[in-house]
C-alpha cells in the first residue's frame, strides 16, 4: 500500500554498486530507510540533489508488513532550499542539524507532526536566511526547541538575574545543587534568551565565538541527561571553527 509521506532527508549510505538506502524521518511514518538508486542516470542525479543532509522531501512510499526498506516513487522537493547546498556556512549546520536528528530519533517510529513543522520552519528560514548571526544561530535554537518538543524545555519562568542553571531539573535557582550538573550564573542567561528568540529574530542575538560554542557544549550536555543524547557528531569540530 502506497502512503504520502513529507520527509526530511537525514544521512545515505552505499547499498551496492547501483543502490543506496537513505535514512530519513517523516510526519507519518517516523524515522524510515529508503532505497534509492545509485547510478549516474539522470534520475539518480535528481534525487542526490533531493536527498542532501536537511532536504525536505514528499513521494509516495510502499509500506507493507516485515519491509524495513521502504521504496518511494513520485520522489520531489516538499521545499526548494537552493542556498543550503551553495553556502558553505548553511551547508554545515544543515549536516549537524541532520547528525542529531539521525542519533535522537533512532527510535521514532511514528510521525509527529509538530516536529515536522519546526524541521520546516527552521530549513526554510535557514535556506532565505542572509544574516550572519541568524545563521550562526540557527542550530542553538533548533536543538533548544527541540527540547521543548520532547517535554524538557529549560523552565525560564524560574530566571532572576544571578540565578545558577540545574541541568537536571531544567530549573533556575539561588544556589548550587548537591551534584556538578549545573552552569553558573554568568552562562545561564543565554537559555533564557534562546526561549525568547523566533526564526525571524535569531539575528538579534550576537556571540563571540567562544561564548558560541560554550553555549552550544551546554545545550547538548542539557540534551545528553535528558535523553536526548546527540552521541558522536562528527560535524561538530567543523562548526567549531566555521563561525569566527
Amino acid at each position: 500500500m502506497y502512503k504520502h509521506i513529507r520527509a526530511v532527508a537525514l544521512r545515505t549510505v552505499r547499498y551496492n554498486d547501483t543502490k543506496a538506502i537513505l535514512t530519513a524521518w517523516s510526519a507519518e511514518l517516523g524515522r524510515i530507510s529508503l532505497l534509492m538508486p545509485a547510478t549516474d542516470s539522470r534520475e539518480s542525479r535528481r534525487r542526490r540533489a533531493l536527498t542532501m543532509p536537511m532536504s525536505l522531501f514528499e513521494g509516495e512510499v510502499d509500506v507493507r508488513p516485515g519491509r524495513d526498506i521502504l521504496s518511494v516513487r513520485d520522489m520531489r522537493a516538499a521545499a526548494v532550499t537552493p542556498s543550503l547546498s551553495a553556502d558553505f556556512r548553511k551547508a554545515t549546520v544543515a549536516m549537524f542539524m541532520a547528525e542529531c536528528l539521525d542519533s535522537m530519533l533512532r527510535e521514532a517510529a511514528v510521525g509527529d507532526e509538530a516536529l515536522w513543522e519546526l524541521i520546516r520552519e527552521t530549513v526554510t528560514g535557514l535556506d532565505l536566511s542572509t544574516d550572519p548571526a541568524a545563521i550562526a544561530n540557527t542550530h542553538l535554537w533548533f536543538l533548544y526547541r527541540l527540547c521543548a518538543l520532547t517535554g524538557v524545555e529549560p523552565d525560564s519562568a524560574t530566571y532572576r538575574p544571578g540565578r545558577l542553571f540545574d541541568l537536571r531539573s531544567g530549573t533556575f535557582r539561588d544556589s548550587a545543587p548537591g551534584h556538578t550538573d549545573y552552569v553558573e550564573a554568568a552562562q545561564a542567561p543565554f537559555l533564557v534568551a534562546l526561549a525568547r528568540l523566533t526564526p525571524r529574530t535569531l539575528h538579534l542575538m550576537h556571540l563571540t565565538a567562544d561564548a558560541r560554542n560554550a553555549a552550544l557544549d551546554l545545550i547538548l550536555r542539557y540534551c545528553s541527561l535528558h535523553a536526548l543524547t546527540p552521541g558522536p557528531l562528527n560535524t561538530l569540530s567543523v562548526l567549531r571553527s566555521l563561525f569566527r
